[in-house]
């Protein structure tokens, strides 16, 4: 039987942990940012983007880890001798040169020193690209939520939930679980299912006529929900950067100032209160 050759054995490891690291890596150069990735279920070869991050982190240590064996096993004489034989001093170009490109490239990515920047900002841009497939206009809203919880931010209760239920033909979908979870059920990403509920509400809050809380004001509002107005007035200020809010700002006022309905305003100052 022939010996065990190490040095087969490692470099056929950093070639495999390499290609893994390669594909992993560029998927995830490419990937949209995360809550995007929820809200399109956004999957590659079956894999979603958690999946690919732990494939890179995983492969990433291997690499590492083979890269240190292959060193210590087969080029410890060499790196030694690279460093501190004095018969090789005329190699010590190459020993700057190594030390000079790591040096500019570990700077000019923490400094974001273009060219180098120009890499992070490419995989920015194509990560920016993915958001303009989804448009939520209540950022209180997300993927990981109930559809109690998206119900309730759209200015819908559980009766009206189970009427889109009904009308939709999808009674599997569970209340208490989330969009993601219920969007599997009925083979729709959660932005999909989302947006046949906001078409619902929205139809609903038209057939229905007005918003029957847009004539309430802030401080009718602080007195129905028993807390101040000026925590109601904080929260809405710094969650829409509205710096002229009074206690007679009425939810209609405020509505126009934010594109929300009156409902899912006071839905989300409910869901803001301890």
């Amino acid at each position: 039987m022939k010996k065990f050759n190490w040095q087969v054995f490692i470099s056929l490891n950093l070639f495999f942990t390499f290609l893994l690291m390669l594909l992993s890596g560029l998927i995830l150069y490419l990937k949209p940012e995360g809550t995007v990735a929820r809200w399109l279920d956004w999957k590659i070869l079956g894999v979603e983007k958690s999946g690919w991050e732990s494939l890179h982190t995983v492969f990433s240590f291997l690499f590492v880890a083979f890269a240190l064996f292959h060193m210590l096993k087969i080029h410890l004489f060499n790196l030694r001798s690279y460093f501190f034989n004095n018969r090789n001093s005329g190699r010590k170009r190459e020993l700057y040169s190594s030390l000079a490109i790591t040096i500019v490239f570990l700077f000019g990515t923490v400094l974001y020193v273009p060219p180098i920047d120009w890499i992070y900002q490419a995989g920015n841009a194509f990560s920016d690209q993915w958001a303009d497939e989804v448009v939520v206009e209540n950022e209180s809203i997300e993927p990981r939520q109930s559809l109690v919880e998206v119900g309730a931010a759209l200015g819908m209760d559980r009766k009206e939930l189970l009427d889109w239920k009904r009308k939709e033909g999808m009674q599997a979908l569970s209340m208490d679980q989330s969009l993601m979870e219920n969007a599997s059920k009925v083979r729709l990403t959660p932005y999909a299912l989302y947006q046949k509920l906001e078409r619902f509400s929205n139809h609903e809050e038209k057939k229905e006529g007005p918003d029957i809380y847009k004539s309430i004001t802030l401080e009718e509002m602080a007195v129905i929900l028993d807390v101040e107005t000026k925590i109601i007035r904080q929260y809405l200020a710094d969650r829409y950067d509205l710096d002229d809010l009074t206690a007679q700002t009425s939810l209609y006022r405020v509505s126009q100032m934010t594109d929300l309905p009156p409902s899912a305003i006071k839905g989300q100052v409910v869901k803001s209160l301890p």
